[in-house]
């Protein structure tokens, strides 16, 4: 695929009440992000690479898809992300459907603390795709979303409820 043909985006609805927005670079599926101010953007400009995730992920929300088989972006080599995050984020790749690990299991597995692994998967720009959704914390939920949208949090923790009893559902 080349480059131009490359970068796209996409847009759907989601029975979360957030529509997710589908980024694609020349590597592959760049980012995967629930929209929650609902508002269009940009228009949809989809390839062949966004039509396939979407239908991935609109399987997933049908209960009839577990794993994902698309190329990340992120986690190619020569993507400037650091090599500690791509650690953590292959890492989230391994847990099984309708599980959860812990922030420890993770940092144990990836190295790093439970807090570097909080902070990882706060960037974590493959929402579902990369199941940060599936890391916990010991005593609760722990966060979803990161840093990057504070005053979302409390909607982002619900979305991330959601995602886990959706897939301990249809496990």
């Amino acid at each position: 695929m080349a480059v131009s043909d490359a970068t796209g985006f996409q847009s759907f609805d989601t029975p979360l009440d957030a529509p997710i927005e589908i980024y694609t670079d020349r590597h592959g599926v760049s980012a995967i992000f629930f929209n929650l101010d609902r508002q269009k953007q940009r228009p949809d400009r989809p390839n062949a690479l966004t039509r396939i995730a979407a239908r991935q992920l609109r399987e997933y929300f049908k209960g009839k898809r577990q794993t994902f088989d698309l190329p990340l972006s992120t986690l190619a080599l020569d993507n400037p992300v650091t090599e500690y995050r791509r650690k953590v984020w292959s890492t989230l790749l391994e847990i099984p459907y309708g599980q959860t690990r812990t922030y420890t299991d993770i940092a144990k597995k990836a190295g790093g603390s439970p807090r570097s692994v909080g902070t990882a998967n706060g960037r974590n720009p493959l929402c579902i795709v990369v199941p940060c959704h599936r890391v916990v914390g010991k005593n609760g939920l722990g966060g979803y979303g990161g840093p990057l949208i504070p005053e979302k949090g409390a909607e982002l923790l619900e979305i991330k409820r959601r995602l886990l009893e959706h897939e301990q559902r249809h496990a």
